[in-house]
């Protein structure tokens, strides 16, 4: 198996990259610079994934991130919000599909009765109401 190795460390020294790791408030974020940090101080892949509790793989792709575009790009947040790839006369036709087939699933068993499935905490707070308590 191939030792993972900093092929372009971007300015950064295990020392920099400590003092830097101690000024992250996320721990995720401060695990990512951890975990590149003991790669490059010598550690394998391995000890340094055990060390900061991730399996190999995860710092074997923060040490590609890192390589690739330094702490910036290690420290990028991963969450985008998606877009939609479909126009809106699309989406009201889902939407419409879907609460067609919303309501149709409401004639099962007890719904011809008048009788309304409603989670305990909307019960409890009817009974309370029912008996004047605030």
């Amino acid at each position: 198996m191939k030792r993972l190795r900093i092929t372009n460390d971007h300015g950064w020294t295990p020392r920099t990259l400590r003092k830097q790791e101690r000024k992250i408030k996320n721990a995720l974020l401060r695990q990512r610079v951890m975990a590149v940090r003991l790669v490059m101080e010598g550690y394998v892949g391995k000890e340094a994934a055990s060390m900061v509790n991730v399996c190999r793989q995860t710092v074997s792709h923060y040490v590609s991130l890192f390589n690739e575009g330094g702490l910036d790009l290690l420290l990028h947040p991963r969450f985008r919000p998606r877009t939609r790839a479909v126009s809106h006369g699309r989406t009201a036709e889902r939407d419409q599909a879907a609460r067609a087939h919303h309501d149709s699933r409401r004639t099962g068993v007890g719904c011809g009765f008048g009788v309304e499935h409603q989670t305990s905490a909307v019960l409890c707070g009817k009974a309370l109401r029912r008996f004047h308590f605030p």
